[in-house]
């Protein structure tokens, strides 16, 4: 974490500065914009918790983890052709009132819930 936190010092989104918090949990979630749970660190039902808390809470989740897209999450990070490229599951991001932008809309893989992708 120290070195995204390195990487963000100073920037800003619509003037507001971005941070990071190593621990997020339904209490301090509200205060969120992205969730992003790593494979290595997801805590199973109360990872799955945490994700469907965030969706209610209109804040957008992210991982790396195995079918995140099409278990609950917003955006899986899928490693093809030695690159990282985004899978969104796009009912979920409408689901939470949230909206993706079209830039990174084409760079990913769009699905529905039941797991159909759609092509774009």
């Amino acid at each position: 974490m120290p070195v995204l936190q390195k990487v963000l010092k100073g920037e800003t989104v619509r003037g507001q500065p971005l941070s990071v918090r190593p621990e997020i949990n339904d209490a301090n979630l509200a205060d969120c914009h992205v969730l992003y749970l790593s494979k290595d660190r997801f805590d199973g039902p109360d990872g799955w918790k945490l994700v469907r808390a965030a969706l209610s809470a209109q804040v957008l989740t992210v991982s790396d983890l195995e079918n995140f897209e099409v278990k609950g999450g917003m955006i899986a990070l899928v490693r093809q052709d030695r690159r990282i490229r985004p899978r969104i599951n796009i009912d979920a991001v409408e689901k939470a009132g949230l909206r993706v932008s079209a830039k990174l809309l084409n760079l990913a893989t769009v699905v529905r819930d039941d797991g159909a992708d759609m092509k774009r």
